[in-house]
């Protein structure tokens, strides 16, 4: 929360992709709900009950990083060379495209990020 919060009040161009916005908005989901997202899919109404727009809307103030073929090409190669899962690779290759930092609490970014020259925003 530190870091939403240092990114938030501070004075940068925030962005996100399609995975990020993903992962996010299921993270809330299932800690607030306690849910998989087998049973989520079930239960619409649990989704749209549990504050999940809050969420959307502070995903709102992000702009957006188009994931593209350049982007997927680059997330391969990461695959390929660091052994990172897909989502992974694509947030860390978007990044790298687009030459932006990467601000994230995820131990797993720190070597491929290192090898991709890609720094990590810490506040």
């Amino acid at each position: 929360m530190e870091m939403l919060i240092s990114l938030l009040s501070g004075d940068y161009e925030l962005f996100i992709n399609a995975i990020v916005y993903s992962e996010v908005v299921f993270l809330f989901l299932s800690k607030t709900t306690g849910l998989s997202a087998f049973t989520l899919k079930k239960k619409p109404t649990v989704v749209t009950n549990s504050g999940v727009g809050k969420v959307i809307a502070l995903l709102g103030q992000f702009k957006v990083a188009e994931i593209n073929d350049v982007v997927l090409q680059t997330a391969s190669e990461i695959i390929k060379n660091h052994g990172l899962l897909p989502n992974d690779a694509i947030i860390l290759a978007t990044a790298k495209v687009y030459g932006m930092s990467l601000a994230t609490l995820d131990s797993d970014f720190e070597a491929p990020s290192k090898a991709e020259n890609v720094s990590i925003y810490s506040p």
